[in-house]
């Protein structure tokens, strides 16, 4: 089975539905911009997933914000692929916390609060005993403070969520101070005016074209390798000696010499 589209029409989550139900072996290849990402799945279950940054459940969870971009799917064989999850965990599981994760961390993304945010905790008491709160000092940022606590993506995020969303916790320094500049070539922008006088919506329609691309490449990679996959079967072992025993004699009769290299 092939499949090749976009995620603004077929996202991650329905990705995972359609390998489960279809219990699929395979991989599927995600690319947004200059990012790929693969996930591997084995009789509709996710067996490995790795993408430029992360691997395993943290590459996975970085994929559900992901809402643009392409997607490819091919059958092929995974056991070389390492088992970073679980055989017998559901899938219902891992899109539950991937929705939950995607919801936390836009949330944050809004507030502007990333690994390089400082934030001090307010006094308000928790009605749970929270080891992540204990150590927001207003002075260390919470990349500092995570990586003491040896938490995965999942739990940080969530927990950042609830200390925000419930006031226990304020922003001392905003990250990164102010936006980051893009310095374009002269010719580069030129170019892309050519395109739509909107350098901005330029770029994005730029990307967009060569997410797609990206997406008829992958495609024609798999065809190609189906082709030679068919035509090594055509040409397995055991075509020569057909062809030889069909210069045996036949109905008692010898069949004719093969000619020389080259004679007509």
């Amino acid at each position: 089975m092939q499949l090749a589209g976009e995620l603004a029409k077929i996202n991650l989550p329905s990705l995972i539905q359609m390998v489960r139900n279809g219990e699929l072996t395979g991989k599927i290849c995600l690319t947004r911009g200059v990012n790929t990402a693969f996930v591997f799945v084995e009789k509709g279950r996710i067996k490995h997933v790795e993408s430029d940054v992360a691997e395993g459940r943290d590459a996975l969870l970085d994929l559900f914000l992901w809402t643009t971009g392409t997607f490819s799917y091919i059958d092929c064989a995974v056991e070389s692929a390492p088992q970073t999850f679980s055989s017998e965990e559901p899938a219902d599981r891992i899109l539950k916390e991937g929705a939950a994760y995607a919801e936390a961390k836009r949330y944050l993304d809004q507030l502007r609060i990333g690994p390089s945010t400082i934030l001090k905790a307010t006094g308000k008491q928790s009605a749970k005993p929270n080891a992540l709160l204990d150590l927001l000092d207003g002075r260390r940022t919470i990349d500092d403070v995570t990586e003491s606590l040896g938490y995965s993506r999942f739990d940080t995020v969530r927990l950042l969520q609830e200390i925000v969303v419930e006031g226990r916790a304020l922003v001392v320094e905003e990250p990164g101070g102010r936006a980051e500049q893009i310095v374009l070539p002269e010719w580069v922008i030129s170019r892309l005016k050519q395109d739509n006088t909107d350098v901005s919506q330029a770029i994005v329609q730029m990307v967009i074209w060569v997410d797609r691309i990206k997406c008829w490449m992958y495609q024609a990679d798999a065809d190609l390798e189906r082709l030679v996959g068919t035509l090594e079967e055509n040409c397995a072992p055991g075509e020569d000696s057909d062809e030889e025993s069909s210069g045996a004699i036949a109905d008692g009769h010898p069949q004719p010499a093969p000619r020389e290299s080259g004679s007509w």
